[in-house]
């Protein structure tokens, strides 16, 4: 007889021993040995597995036989899709376990455990059995948790246009694909769905689903409006949902602001004027569209607005107009997002002719007689870009120096004072002007002129003994007149020999040693510093050792 029929034979055994047991000891020749057998099942689960086991086990002296072999009965297992059961070939009155399971989709799975008991004899020779038993427990298989994000690049939407969310669903535990639906809710209220697609990271080695919400703005009250995403869930991953955010819905159209700028002005007829224009937004979209240039309520030039420029446009037009006063302003068109503005108004002069400055320097302003002092000149454009033409007339004392010419509106004079007598004179340069630029007149700077200063050198006794004291004298004038301050300092060869103050009367004297001095002929150097009145100068004399 096989096991499977005599494991048949066996389960009707234990029904007639559950349901008829009058009937079992109404037919037995012998009080037949009852024991009872049982069955514990235990089962859990991981993320993508189920097991389940079962342990059966019966006391008793009792021993069945299937094809000449002990037989103790049967335990099963089952659990999902999966099972496994065992013969009992134990030598009886023990226990054994078996135990199943494999990959599963998360969910909620029953064991059922069963022993299947079996009829025999004892060790008296007498019949006996071993009641069977089914016990069953759950397995649960949980599960892969998700974390919901969302990335806005920005939380202000203009009322009407559309709402953008990305959606990021990731799984830490390697399940296998994350899909399903991702949802915008607004309280209990849902807005707008999109479906979750996996997308494998190349970089973390996870699976994660991605999608991207787009919702309608139109018909929401601009305001601020906490939402949040929920993700469904699928087969293997369970839902989530993102942190609450704020998205803001502004006014559909909002105000503008245009503010006009126009350089140069004044300006000169011919020339380019360049105007540039800024719209700011009150709200957060950049202002597109196009800004009209009106010039004396005339238009003269279109630009379109575009994102890449930030809401400014710089326009640019001839200002080939008559020489007057004209008033400059700018209209943006709006957008959709952006309402239309008028800039402020500018009043631009164009003239024909152009005001001059003359600007004169003199350097240095104190020249000692027969010296050069450097007359510099440049003339300047009050307005306009272009370069004075034309000759520049210097005077001193109203007496005409020099006429230059003007190069790229310089010139310059290295004036001699030579033949001039000392004194202060007022240096003053006129422009003449050309055909766009007026003349002009610099402002009187002074020049002083000093009268000469003389030093006359002397040595007493020379020619000198060698060895012995000469004096040296300088007398020291300006003009016939004595320089009484001051001091003079004596060398020579560039060789130091001292220094003497002057008297009242100009005389300056040191007598020195010639005892460092070899024979022969020696050129000394009186030197006169200078003082606030009188220049400095210097002489020489010519002396003899002996």
């Amino acid at each position: 007889m096989s096991r499977s029929l005599f494991r048949q034979l066996n389960l009707r055994q234990i029904a007639l021993a559950i349901f008829l047991p009058a009937l079992v000891c109404a037919c037995a020749s012998h009080a037949r040995g009852q024991y009872a057998g049982s069955v514990s099942v235990s089962g859990g689960g991981s993320y993508g597995e189920v097991y389940g086991g079962a342990i059966a086990s019966f006391s008793g002296d009792c021993t069945g036989t299937d094809d000449d072999l002990d037989y103790y009965g049967e335990v099963d297992v089952f659990v999902g899709d999966y099972s496994n059961g065992v013969s009992w070939i134990d030598d009886g009155g023990g226990s054994n376990s078996v135990s199943t399971g494999g990959e599963a989709s998360p969910g909620d799975y029953t064991v059922t455990g069963t022993y299947s008991g079996f009829t025999g004899t004892d060790s008296s020779g007498n019949p006996c059995s071993v009641s069977g038993d089914t016990e069953y427990a759950d397995a649960e298989v949980p599960y892969y948790p998700t974390a919901t994000t969302v990335s806005l690049t920005t939380s202000s939407f203009q009322e009407g246009a559309p709402v953008t969310i990305p959606v990021s669903v990731a799984n830490n535990y390697s399940a296998p694909g994350v899909t399903g639906t991702a949802t915008l809710y607004y309280g209990s209220a849902a807005l707008a769905s999109a479906t979750i697609t996996d997308s494998y990271n190349t970089q973390t080695g996870v699976d994660m689903g991605v999608g991207t919400i787009t919702a309608s703005s139109k018909g929401v009250p601009p305001g601020n409006y906490s939402v949040y995403v929920s993700y469904s869930g699928d087969v293997n991953c369970a839902p989530s949902n993102s942190s609450p955010f704020t998205i803001t819905v502004l006014p559909s159209q909002q105000a503008t602001s245009a503010t006009l700028s126009v350089s140069p002005n004044p300006v000169l007829v011919n020339e380019t004027v360049g105007v540039i224009v800024s719209i700011t937004p009150t709200g957060n979209v950049t202002p597109t569209g196009t800004i009209n240039l009106l010039v004396a309520g005339k238009s003269v030039a279109t630009l379109p607005l575009t994102t890449g420029n930030g809401g400014a446009a710089s326009l640019f037009f001839p200002a080939d107009l008559p020489a007057g006063t004209y008033s400059v302003q700018a209209l943006y068109s709006g957008d959709k997002f952006n309402l239309p503005s008028t800039s402020n108004e500018v009043s631009v002069i164009v003239d024909s002719t152009t005001t001059t400055t003359t600007d004169l320097s003199v350097s240095p302003a104190s020249v000692t007689e027969g010296q050069a002092a450097l007359i510099s000149v440049r003339v300047f454009t009050v307005i306009g870009n272009g370069v004075p033409t034309g000759t520049v007339t210097i005077s001193a004392n109203g007496e005409t120096l020099a006429a230059l010419r003007l190069t790229e509106a310089y010139a310059s004079l290295n004036a001699s004072t030579a033949g001039y007598t000392p004194g202060t004179y007022s240096v003053v340069a006129s422009y003449s002007g050309d055909a766009t630029d007026t003349a002009s007149h610099s402002s009187t700077q002074t020049v002083t002129i000093l009268q000469a200063t003389t030093v006359t050198v002397t040595a007493s006794p020379n020619p000198v003994t060698q060895g012995t004291v000469t004096t040296l004298t300088a007398t020291v004038k300006n003009g016939s007149s004595p320089v009484a301050s001051g001091s003079v300092s004596f060398s020579e060869g560039g060789n130091s020999l001292g220094s003497a103050s002057l008297s009242s009367s100009g005389v300056a004297q040191l007598p020195i040693s010639t005892s460092a001095l070899a024979a022969g002929t020696y050129t000394i150097e009186a030197s006169f510093a200078g003082n606030s009145n009188d220049p400095a100068a210097s002489g020489t004399v010519s002396l003899t050792v002996k």
